[in-house]
């Protein structure tokens, strides 16, 4: 009795959230109504299921135009995860003739990869297997110039297998073993794990010290060797752990030991959190940012904006022609809406539209139409 007591009671409470909802469901519009429906569809009936909508045939092509771009990043995803993952779980054959030539088709491979994280592993393993040391560190060095927020670009949006997380783990503590340079090791790690969780990649984060102290960061900064290779690490480490005082020096001096000119384009980041107040320099930092201006990459291009927030400097590069003299709210508006219309870094161009006060309810479509949802659709 006290059973059926409980299921009647249940049942009773889901007809009550039956007629509310539907009570809700008619005042609402038709395109929120229509989003609710397709959410819980299969990817494949979407198509199908817009014939029978409410909607203008203008507005249904914008729709399906939506699935196309999801679909067609759903399956460059998969196919990439493909690639990846064979480059990655490579394990010599013992057979040299064999091994080359499964290297130089890796190589090939690896040039149709995206610019990211994922790209840097494959090209450091292919530099481990040949025992290229040189562009072993080359590839560290790389990472160590990029700050987090290149996660939306370089990032890992690839849903990769444990085996794959293993292999990797075990090519960083091999690579790290073979190189002898402590300081690169320690920066490179430092940087992998701002990218990535410590338990995806166990034996590398035990065997690696990420945990700088103020002391060794003030030697780095005053190393003819490390302070112009890796200013913006250098920076990123000692920033919120001293004063803004001794922030400008060190910047300052790291500047002079080498022009921002010739830094590394992904260590200008730093300009967008500080600005020097010497009228020199600051003039040097405006030449420097020059270079962004040439580069289509989006997270640079994302990067040109983010400097353009602060005024001094955007009056600069207006005056130099580096950016266009036009408001701010519109410079990011017409940026993340290039990203969204791309359909490759949708839910971090919605972050940022919505950020910005841009609520365009058209833009749920972009969620709504989620391949990469329907686990089925990725097998």
């Amino acid at each position: 009795m006290a059973i059926k007591s409980v299921l009647d009671k249940k049942t009773a409470q889901i007809d009550e959230w039956g007629a509310w909802f539907d009570r809700c469901a008619n005042k609402l519009s038709i395109g929120t109504r229509e989003r609710w429906n397709y959410v819980n569809q299969n990817p494949k009936q979407w198509k199908e299921s817009l014939k029978g909508a409410k909607f203008n045939k203008n507005y249904v092509d914008q729709l399906i135009t939506i699935i196309e771009k999801r679909e067609s990043q759903r399956l460059k995803i998969t196919k990439l995860r493909t690639i990846i993952e064979k480059i990655l779980n490579f394990t010599p054959s013992g057979d040299k003739g064999k091994d080359l030539l499964a290297l130089q088709s890796f190589k090939r491979d690896l040039e149709r990869l995206p610019k990211g994280i994922i790209k840097l592993f494959g090209e450091l393993l292919l530099a481990k297997e040949v025992e290229n040391k040189a562009v072993m560190k080359k590839v560290m060095e790389r990472m160590i110039h990029w700050e987090f927020r290149v996660i939306p670009f370089y990032g890992i949006d690839l849903p990769l297998s444990e085996r794959t997380w293993s292999s990797i783990d075990k090519l960083l503590v091999e690579a790290s073993t073979v190189l002898g340079d402590p300081i690169l090791i320690r920066a490179f790690a430092t940087r992998v794990f701002q990218f990535i969780e410590p338990t995806k990649l166990p034996q590398f984060n035990s065997k690696t010290d990420t945990n700088w102290t103020l002391n060794e960061l003030r030697k780095l900064a005053e190393s003819p060797w490390y302070s112009i290779r890796y200013p913006a690490f250098i920076f990123n480490q000692l920033n919120g752990r001293v004063s803004q005082t001794e922030i400008a020096s060190v910047v300052e001096a790291l500047a002079k030991r080498l022009t921002p000119e010739k830094w590394n384009i992904n260590d200008l980041w730093i300009f967008s959190d500080w600005l020097p107040n010497n009228d020199q320099l600051r003039s040097k930092v405006v030449a420097a940012v020059k270079n962004i201006s040439k580069k289509d990459e989006l997270y640079l291009r994302e990067l040109l904006i983010r400097l353009s927030e602060n005024v001094v400097l955007r009056k600069e590069l207006e005056k130099n022609g580096v950016i266009e003299s036009k408001a701010l709210f519109k410079l990011k508006r017409d940026f993340y809406l290039r990203l969204l219309n791309d359909g490759a870094q949708v839910e971090y161009a919605l972050y940022q539209l919505i950020a910005i006060g841009d609520e365009d309810r058209d833009y749920l479509w972009w969620l709504v139409f989620n391949p990469f949802l329907n686990q089925e659709s990725l097998n």
